[in-house]
């Protein structure tokens, strides 16, 4: 994903930011049956972050992590 390394060098982001993001996108394509994120919108998003809460019954402070990804795929 070079475009999520130019992204940390254009605002900064720390490595582990970067690997944050690169996470997060992973699961969020898998999630959607490696459907490209750029094909994908709200709806997708809004079901995957769904998913986290209700499915996976992950932490609040997760859900902001999962997050993440969603500034990251403005840029994919």
């Amino acid at each position: 994903m070079p475009i999520l390394s130019s992204l940390k060098r254009k605002y900064s982001n720390s490595f582990s930011t970067e690997k944050t993001y690169v996470h997060w996108i992973k699961h969020y394509i898998f999630f959607h049956n490696k459907k490209h994120p750029v094909e994908m919108g709200k709806e997708e998003i809004e079901s995957f972050l769904t998913f986290l809460a209700t499915k996976k019954r992950v932490s609040p402070t997760t859900q902001n992590k999962g997050t993440a990804f969603c500034k990251a795929k403005m840029f994919l």
